[in-house]
């Protein structure tokens, strides 16, 4: 228990909750709690403002705003409920630009020369892995909230990318 005693009342908050980060999962707990519980909510972030890891970078340039960071979310209930309750409005993401660059992880310099493997073998392997993934749909979707603690993954699933290559 902490003796209030040994803080000034000015340093002492009173809540019903507190959460740590303001990231998108944060912010969410936090209407909730505050909007349909009505419970007294701190909500305790490092960085000076709230949005985890979405960020703006006004260019000088072009005078626009550019935002990077998260950009998508998962296209269910809970989510769009939240959007449409903060006035939020949602839009298809942009296509892909259709440029890759291929870097390589051990220096993160790019990689020259690289190749990509033939298409047929790309979408065998693609194959090859949605096959495994099917597996574990109840635990995948429609996101992670679900997932398993280490110890109660099943037995191969835990394995390192390259290992998992090898055997398939």
């Amino acid at each position: 228990m902490i003796d209030e005693h040994a803080f000034f009342a000015n340093n002492i908050i009173e809540s019903d909750v507190a959460i740590l980060g303001a990231g998108a999962s944060g912010t969410f707990a936090a209407v909730r709690l505050r909007e349909d519980y009505n419970l007294k909510v701190t909500v305790i972030e490092k960085q000076d403002r709230i949005g985890g890891h979405t960020h703006t970078y006004n260019d000088p340039a072009t005078n626009k705003p550019v935002d990077y960071g998260v950009l998508s979310f998962w296209d269910y209930g809970p989510a769009k409920d939240f959007f449409a309750r903060l006035r939020v409005e949602i839009t298809p993401p942009p296509p892909p630009t259709g440029t890759s660059i291929y870097v390589d992880a051990e220096n993160a310099k790019n990689l020259t020369g690289y190749k990509d493997p033939p298409f047929p073998n790309v979408l065998s392997s693609i194959g090859i892995y949605g096959n495994q993934s099917e597996k574990y749909n109840d635990i995948l979707l429609p996101g992670y909230w679900n997932f398993p603690s280490r110890d109660a993954i099943p037995e191969g699933t835990a394995d390192i990318w390259g290992v998992f290559q090898k055997e398939e």
